[in-house]
């Protein structure tokens, strides 16, 4: 093929045993219309067992196809297939999408004319109802999250100009091909899950940035590739991706206050899922695993999840040698700090988990004085937070007065003998002071345990 034949954008669709997609999905992409010139529509196969590879073949002559015999997942797929491209830019798309017939040109553009290291689109739900992700954010354990979703769409979402986000979403994803292979492309230890946030993190600590294109609309179906996966594996892979990412991206004075909580987190969660301490934590989890009928399977899936989380920090440390290689090229080659990386994308102070459904109002008060997170992220976000706790906390306590007050009017109609009953009330709440004084002992002593392990593994870490 001749330069001048070679077309702009090559689009990589891969794929898994996803032939119930294929059609839908390849059947819009030969309906896009692109102006500007050729598109090449590549079927990147990672082992399917199915007939995805015959069927495409036969129905969509069209498409090349890129038979990888192996799945190398998410991250390494796309590399191979990224390295065999014959466009300037590449296009990754899910198989479980469809694309809007103009949602190539936008999408492109903008990476094309070098006004953006990286694009994402819209992405909306199949039927269109929904937000699935209209960018993309991070809080400051690493954890990514989509913008908008699960809201409503109004249709307005698609008229916004483009703006920046932190991160695309994998599932529909633009970046200059000789770009995307110079910064390594996808992270291939994640496999799958969170190489996106990686990706997009790192772009912009190299110097670059990263736009979401609203008039790009694809059409996704939430989690259509990836539902066959075990919530244990969802886990392992969610947890273990969040450390590489904060390991590889994070400044050397944010990573030593970072990660030892990040690991800490993510092994009291291995503890909330293995040991519910009470009736309360037990229902929560319960809960979470209510589409599981079997008790017996249910408990076997929730003690693999909570393993999950143990093997996540084990592979992690594992991981090491390989994460400091990739670390020091990155942390030498970067031209933005983590203040200024923050302050375009501000990380909120939650200590609301929604990947694993755990929240534990106490974190707060336990351990943001222990790693002094306020000096790290700032005055008015810990003012913010503190105030929206001080709300929360006051309607608790007026909560509280009208039971007092309900329980005494309640004890002066039906007590005779008031001055038993004060004197019992009295012994009541001096052994409930008694009660939190030893529980904020516990956590006191829990915490300090917990640190003096951390500071363990950190010296680890630092060898």
């Amino acid at each position: 093929m001749s330069t001048s034949d070679r077309p702009p954008v090559s689009v990589i669709v891969l794929n898994h045993d996803g032939l119930e997609h294929l059609e839908t999905c390849l059947d819009s992409l030969t309906g896009v219309r692109f102006p500007r010139g050729p598109v090449e529509i590549i079927l990147a196969d990672n082992g399917s067992r199915d007939t995805s590879v015959a069927f495409t073949r036969e129905r969509f002559p069209g498409v090349r196809v890129l038979d990888f015999g192996a799945n190398h997942g998410f991250a390494g797929g796309n590399n191979l297939a990224a390295r065999e491209a014959r466009g300037e830019v590449v296009v990754f798309l899910n198989n479980d999408t469809r694309v809007d017939p103009a949602f190539l040109e936008p999408l492109v553009e903008p990476v094309l004319e070098d006004a953006a290291t990286a694009t994402g689109s819209l992405i909306l739900s199949f039927d269109g109802h929904r937000v699935l992700y209209k960018g993309g954010r991070a809080n400051l354990f690493g954890f990514g999250y989509q913008i908008g979703l699960g809201d409503e769409s109004r249709g307005s979402e698609k008229d916004a100009a483009p703006f920046e986000t932190l991160f695309p979403c994998g599932c529909a994803t633009a970046m200059r091909r000789d770009t995307f292979l110079r910064t390594g492309g996808f992270d291939e230890d994640f496999f799958a899950y969170y190489e996106d946030v990686d990706l997009g993190w790192r772009t912009w600590l190299l110097g670059g940035k990263v736009l979401v294109v609203p008039r790009s609309v694809v059409y996704h179906k939430h989690d259509g590739s990836f539902g066959k996966v075990s919530s244990p594996r969802k886990q392992l892979l969610w947890n273990r991706n969040v450390l590489f990412l904060l390991f590889k991206n994070c400044e050397e004075a944010s990573l030593r206050r970072i990660l030892p909580l990040a690991i800490l987190l993510t092994l009291e969660r291995a503890t909330y899922f293995l040991h519910q301490e009470t009736d309360e934590e037990r229902s929560a989890v319960q809960t979470m695993f209510a589409s599981i009928v079997d008790d017996e399977r249910r408990e076997q899936e929730i003690r693999d999840v909570g393993i999950a989380h143990l093997r996540a920090v084990g592979e992690f440390v594992a991981s090491l040698p390989g994460l400091r290689e990739k670390r020091e090229r990155i942390q030498s080659a970067r031209s933005l700090d983590d203040a200024e990386l923050r302050s375009r994308f501000p990380q909120e102070l939650t200590f609301e988990d929604q990947v694993n459904g755990l929240v534990h109002p106490s974190w707060h008060d336990r351990l943001l004085p222990l790693f002094e997170l306020d000096g790290l992220l700032g005055k008015t976000s810990i003012e913010g937070h503190l105030f929206s706790r001080l709300e929360k906390l006051e309607d608790s306590v007026l909560d509280y007065r009208r039971t007092v007050d309900t329980l005494g009017e309640e004890l002066v109609r039906k007590t005779r003998d008031q001055d038993e009953k004060a004197a019992h009330l009295d012994r009541m709440a001096a052994h409930i002071t008694d009660l939190e004084r030893d529980r904020a002992e516990l956590f006191r002593l829990r915490s300090k345990a917990w640190f003096k392990a951390i500071q363990r593994l950190g010296r680890l870490l630092g060898r």
